[in-house]
């Protein structure tokens, strides 16, 4: 029988306009939620597979497999797909998120089994403002807040490094998904980022989110920051040689 494209919600905020499609996304089955310009936001595959459907998601918990952080803060909820498996695969684990977009949240509940748990704390606010009056500390903190294809630029600054370095306890890291390419010879985002977060944190490494992506071309890159070099255990990705 033919896979029929099924959409679930069509709908708008303030914050942006958002579809939940039931569909085949990378060759899987699944159930994604699509922000503005119909870029894909995050959605959770509906075979066998055990894989997270996004692969930047799939690196960011295998970091977490490798850390076995106890409390952990994560930045962009999107569907929650990422602290939803945290939640189940980890269960004494603490769970703050912070997604600007109440109707985010929503339908994270409706369309994505979101749990409702005091494990799992929802914080609709913007970012930095929580980090600012928060005086938890974490021990990895996961940022990935998208409008469309793009990362908020004020998370990304320096005064946002300074205020993630203020909220990880001693050893802790923070890491991030952004889209950029990284080729020499021409400014682009991830020279800007690294040279941000270096000015903040002694260790700064990057990472592919699909190892197999062809390197120097436009791609999900993932920023690791800590005061200290960073092994992942189970991380299916080799560091990239930071480029001058």
């Amino acid at each position: 029988m033919p896979f029929s494209r099924t959409i679930l919600y069509a709908g708008q905020s303030p914050y942006g306009s958002y579809k939940v499609v039931d569909t085949i996304y990378n060759g899987r089955p699944a159930r994604v939620l699509y922000g503005s310009k119909r870029s894909p936001q995050s959605g959770v595959a509906r075979d066998d597979n055990p894989e997270l459907l996004f692969d930047y998601n799939q690196r960011f918990f295998e970091m977490v497999m490798s850390k076995q952080p106890k409390r952990v803060l994560v930045i962009g909820g999107g569907a929650f797909m990422l602290p939803t498996a945290l939640f189940h695969r980890f269960p004494k684990m603490l769970i703050d998120v912070v997604e600007i977009d109440p109707l985010l949240v929503k339908l994270a509940r409706d369309f994505f089994d979101l749990p409702d748990s005091k494990r799992l704390s929802v914080h609709m606010t913007d970012g930095i403002l929580y980090a600012k009056k928060t005086r938890k500390k974490y021990d990895m903190i996961i940022i990935d807040a998208f409008s469309g294809y793009t990362i908020p630029h004020h998370l990304l600054e320096q005064a946002a490094a300074l205020q993630y370095q203020h909220r990880l306890k001693k050893g802790g890291i923070v890491t991030m998904n952004f889209i950029s390419d990284y080729k020499q010879g021409r400014p682009h985002l991830a020279h800007e980022i690294l040279a941000t977060f270096s000015e903040v944190f002694s260790y700064v490494g990057l990472y592919q989110a699909d190892p197999d992506y062809l390197q120097g071309e436009e791609q999900n890159l993932l920023l690791v920051a800590g005061a200290e070099g960073q092994h992942f255990e189970y991380l299916h990705s080799e560091e990239l040689s930071l480029l001058q």
